[in-house]
């Protein structure tokens, strides 16, 4: 039992033991004394208040000693609570600190940005402000391995074991997986101690780091890709402090210069150029800084490799502060540019074939002559010089022959005229002579004859002499113009009828020659509208077989008649076609209408016959040519074995390798291949077995001489057995005579056409032979009676 219910437990026991004993010793003292009842009862209540006083007396006095203890405790108690009043205010003045110091120290938090994590020495997490869960998420309460998914490679230099270890600060970096996302995480740790110095704890910063990795790796790489591509690049890059010393070069830079880079970098400009060089790069960088903005310019230096040209871009480049502490240079070489402008500068006035002037310098050239003339009064003469058959040599040898001989008629001309005459290469196989200080006519026939004399001597072409000759238009100011343009348009009318005259002669321009002209670029103008105003149509010459006498085929044959005129011979317009490249559609157009008509025949129950057309070098050299007959024998529906194309000796000549793959495509088709006036060009006999040639035409210049000529008669019988040992069919054309027939019948010519049998018939004409020969078909016994 405590104190607290002892005392009032002995004050009870004490009041009833002595109230008990003073109720019975009174009781016995008062009936011992008191003698009456009356005076019991008095002295009961004497007794009976003596006993309240005596009672009240000891219970004041008993109250009086314990409450003054209790008054004694009260001033204690109330002193107490003065003293912890005090103390409580000094807490809550403390703890209003703690506050604020706390909410500084959540603003700092909040102001670092960065993921902050408390662990105490068992390395428990017991704190982690929201950003660090953000980051690794909320691991309050775990170990900090479970933080960190139990990755053993965290724990292996932990910065935070090594504080706890050594007391200080220790700082790593790691790559976690969070959120399913690779991060990169700085650690700093620092060991948090108690008051005595011990380390209870240890904070650690974590910041994501992730984007500046990224960041460090993008700047990586591309500082990387910059010196790579520094050092491959082939131009020279280099930098230039401002103090005239290299930075930085890199390869090209060595290479173009023959200056290493250990020996450049550091070293100062003017040590390792020479004084002008140095001078113009001062100047230049200069500006650049000045102006901090870039500038262009174009150098020449004298390197070990020669004389090079450059056209170099410097640039500023500036220092952390913003200030240009630098130039940079790239220098692209321009040499090769360079000399192409100065080839390109000669090329503009000079022909790149034979280095003569060409069209443009001749105009320059004729102009300042014509003012010089004019102001003298004096003349001037245009000689048009223009080869013979150029375009067969080129088709015969090829091109490259024929610039050749381009070449060495140049130079012929330049050693044949004098010093101050001007001769130039108007294109092609055309030169253009100027000749002045001449009054006569027959100075200039006398230089153009002398001209002409210089083709009398053979050229050598592929081991194989070969004459050419040419034909000279002249026309003569002021005689037959003024102007630049009239004398050259004169002097090339006069030249073409120097060829008409037969070539390999020169003539003089006459109003009668531009009379022909103009004729001649009607009769082109009338050429052009041919085809729409279906003014041409075909032909067809039989083509008969020997053995039997029948009409095997036939070949169709290009005719022209204008609208309301005559009709032109073939002679008269076919070279116009190939000069003016008409020639092709025009050849489409008797292709498909040959074909056309074939198929016509055909279907109204005639005789299935094969058709020929003719091919010309122009129309050859087409690279869709296989494509366009497969077209026309699609659109037409004529099998391809009833179209027979005709080329020349010097057609397929002209590209053996091209000339082979298109008639292994046509041959591929179905399509019946023929060598047209053979014998008259040239042709390798390695060459033609090679082709996939079905038939042989012999030519009808050697056909004429048969069988009185003996030259001819061997010709025509060597083709004849060359052809059929080379399993090809012979065909004889221009046939007119009984003895021809006999002669070629005799030396197994396999099929023939010319005028003897029949002239070439309109198509009403032939379908009425073909007709009448089913009829009463040929025999051969009666080929000799044939009219």
């Amino acid at each position: 039992m405590n104190r607290d219910k002892k005392i009032p437990l002995m004050i009870a026991s004490t009041y009833l033991f002595i109230g008990a004993g003073w109720i019975y010793c009174s009781d016995k003292w008062v009936s011992m004394i008191a003698p009456t009842p009356a005076l019991i009862t008095w002295m009961g209540t004497v007794k009976g208040w003596c006993y309240v006083a005596v009672t009240a007396l000891m219970l004041y006095g008993l109250m009086w000693v314990h409450f003054r203890k209790l008054y004694a405790a009260r001033d204690e108690l109330e002193r107490q609570k003065q003293e912890l009043e005090a103390m409580l205010q000094e807490q809550r003045k403390a703890v209003a600190r703690i506050v604020e110091e706390k909410s500084k120290s959540e603003a700092i938090i909040a102001g670092i940005g960065d993921g902050i994590t408390i662990q105490d020495t068992d390395f428990k997490i017991i704190y982690q402000n929201q950003i660090c869960k953000d980051i690794l998420g909320d691991h309050v309460g775990e170990y900090c391995y479970s933080g960190y998914r139990e990755m053993e490679e965290i724990c292996d230099g932990c910065p935070m074991r090594l504080s706890f270890m050594d007391g200080n600060i220790h700082k790593a970096e790691r790559s976690i997986v969070a959120d399913d996302a690779p991060r990169h995480l700085e650690i700093t740790v620092s060991p948090m101690r108690d008051a005595e110095g011990k380390i209870v704890s240890g904070l650690s910063l974590v910041r994501d780091i992730t984007e500046r990795k990224y960041w460090e790796e993008e700047i990586r790489t591309t500082q990387e890709f910059l010196a790579n591509l520094m050092d491959l690049a082939p131009m020279p890059i280099y930098a230039v402090q401002s103090n005239g010393c290299y930075q930085l070069v890199n390869r090209a830079w060595e290479k173009y210069t023959g200056i290493s880079r250990d020996v450049a970098i550091g070293t100062p400009i003017d040590q390792l150029f020479p004084e002008e060089t140095t001078r113009l790069f001062n100047q230049t960088s200069r500006r650049v800084i000045d102006e901090a903005a870039p500038l262009t310019i174009e150098e020449n230096l004298d390197l070990p490799g020669g004389r090079h040209y450059f056209h170099t871009l410097l640039f500023p480049l500036r220092d952390i502060t913003g200030t240009v502490a630098a130039v940079g240079g790239i220098s692209i070489d321009i040499t090769e540019r360079k000399c192409f402008e100065e080839q390109l500068a000669y090329q503009a006035t000079h022909d790149f074939l034979t280095g003569l002037p060409n069209r443009n310098q001749l105009h320059d050239h004729l102009e300042q002559a014509l003012a010089y003339e004019y102001h003298h009064k004096g003349s001037l003469a245009v000689l048009l010089l223009d080869l013979d058959n150029f375009k067969v040599i080129n088709d015969t040898f090829g091109h490259p022959s024929g610039d050749l001989l381009l070449k060495d008629v140049a130079e012929k001309l330049k050693h044949e005229l004098r010093q101050y005459d001007t001769v130039s290469r108007l294109g092609g196989d055309e030169f253009v002579i100027l000749i002045s200080d001449t009054d006569r006519n027959l100075d200039i026939g006398r230089i153009a004859a002398r001209i002409l004399d210089i083709f009398n001597t053979p050229i050598e072409i592929k081991e194989q002499e070969v004459f050419v000759t040419a034909s000279i238009g002249i026309s003569i100011y002021p005689a037959d113009g003024e102007n630049a343009d009239i004398l050259l348009k004169n002097a090339d009318a006069a030249m073409f009828h120097a060829k008409k005259k037969g070539k390999n002669n020169y003539q003089f321009f006459t109003e009668a020659i531009n009379t022909d002209v103009h004729e001649r670029l009607a009769m082109e103008t009338r050429l052009r509208r041919a085809l729409e105003r279906e003014e041409f149509f075909l032909h067809y010459q039989p083509r008969v077989e020997m053995s039997s006498g029948r009409i095997i085929g036939m070949e169709a044959l290009l005719r022209w008649q204008p609208e309301a005129g005559r009709i032109v011979p073939p002679a008269e317009f076919i070279p116009l076609l190939e000069d003016t490249g008409l020639i092709v559609p025009v050849e489409e157009w008797v292709m498909r209408t040959a074909c056309t008509q074939n198929k016509i025949w055909q279907e109204a129950g005639l005789p299935a016959l094969r058709v020929a057309t003719n091919i010309s070098t122009r129309h050859f050299s087409q690279e869709n040519l296989p494509d366009k007959v497969a077209q026309i024998l699609y659109e037409t529906a004529l099998e391809p074995q009833y179209l027979e194309i005709e080329l020349t000796e010097s057609i397929i000549m002209k590209d053996i390798a091209e000339s082979i793959r298109k008639l292994d495509c046509l041959k591929e088709m179905g399509v019946t291949l023929s060598i047209d006036d053979f014998g008259t060009g040239y042709s390798s006999l390695s060459y033609l077995k090679r082709f996939p040639i079905d038939v042989l035409k012999i030519d009808r210049s050697f056909i004429d001489g048969i069988p009185g000529d003996s030259n001819d008669a061997t010709i025509s019988t060597t083709i004849i057995a060359m052809a059929h040992n080379l399993r090809m069919t012979v065909v004889a054309e221009g046939v007119e005579t009984e003895d021809q027939l006999l002669f070629l019948t005799q030396n197994r010519c396999d099929e023939f056409q010319g005028f003897y049998f029949s002239k070439p018939l309109s198509v009403e004409d032939f379908t009425s032979l073909i007709q009448k020969e089913e009829k009463a078909p040929l025999r051969s016994g009666k080929i000799s009676s044939m009219r």
